[in-house]
């Protein structure tokens, strides 16, 4: 009967040893992975905080040009290439061809970023 009780007693304590050793090596996986991805995970944000700067600079300059009142007051608008250092300055009135040209332009362009950014969130989730 001792013998029993001693048997139990050894199977009880390797089972509770072995079981804290699985929780330990569960905890220490997602430590590992987290060190390992951080940098990873960190050029992503970068590049979805790019996205997000280059659409609100086109949305502010589309702003700018919308903003213009014909005939009255007109505007010099610099158009900054993103990803570029390529800038160009444009005198506009908010109803000559230049001001269609540049707003069909600088939407197009938002939209190929918001697009962009869709896809990048889309491979993160």
């Amino acid at each position: 009967m001792i013998e029993l009780m001693l048997v139990l007693t050894v199977l009880g304590g390797a089972a509770w040893v072995g079981g804290r050793l699985g929780h330990r090596e569960q905890e220490e996986k997602p430590q590992q992975i987290s060190k390992a991805s951080y940098s990873e995970i960190s050029d992503k944000i970068s590049k979805l905080n790019r996205y997000r700067e280059d659409i609100d600079e086109l949305s502010e300059m589309i702003a700018d040009i919308l903003s213009c009142s014909p005939g009255e007051v007109m505007k010099s608008v610099t158009i900054r290439i993103p990803d570029s250092d390529r800038e160009f300055d444009f005198l506009i009135d908010g109803e000559d061809t230049a001001s269609d040209l540049l707003l069909d332009l600088l939407e197009n362009e938002r939209e190929r970023l918001n697009t962009s950014l869709r896809q990048e969130i889309r491979k993160i989730s």
